[in-house]
């Protein structure tokens, strides 16, 4: 093999594991999508202990563009919002917001209406009262 071809596998191999490294780490935050990364205690702002403890962690991310009581990305664990639009005819809209800034649409949700809220490990109910 000639020295060139060498230089040129070395090189291909160096570029390869920096491309590996540069998409697989990247702590504090994922690189393919941007949003920071919490894990651990180390990324614990801080703690209000009581009966229910309040647990203040921050969580970014770049695509995220809802602005949360921190600004624009930026969201907290306990942050969820139930927001009201208009749809195209004029009619009343609901979505709600989680801490992450996934919205769910609810459509238009009347008085003593309930709806099922999508969740990991059960379901949540909302209830909208008159």
């Amino acid at each position: 093999m000639a020295a060139a071809d060498l230089a040129g596998n070395a090189a291909g191999a160096a570029a390869g594991a920096t491309l590996v490294a540069a998409t697989q780490t990247g702590h504090p935050v994922h690189i393919p999508t941007g949003a920071k990364i919490l894990a651990g205690e180390e990324e614990l702002d801080f703690t209000l202990p009581d009966r229910i403890p309040l647990y203040w962690q921050r969580l970014y991310n770049s695509r995220n563009r809802a602005a949360g009581m921190l600004g624009v990305g930026w969201m907290l664990p306990f942050e969820t919002r139930l927001l009201r639009t208009l749809d195209g005819n004029g009619q009343p809209q609901f979505i709600l917001r989680d801490a992450s800034g996934r919205e769910t649409g609810l459509g238009n949700v009347t008085p003593a209406t309930l709806s099922a809220l999508p969740k990991t490990a059960s379901h949540s109910t909302a209830r909208c009262r008159a």
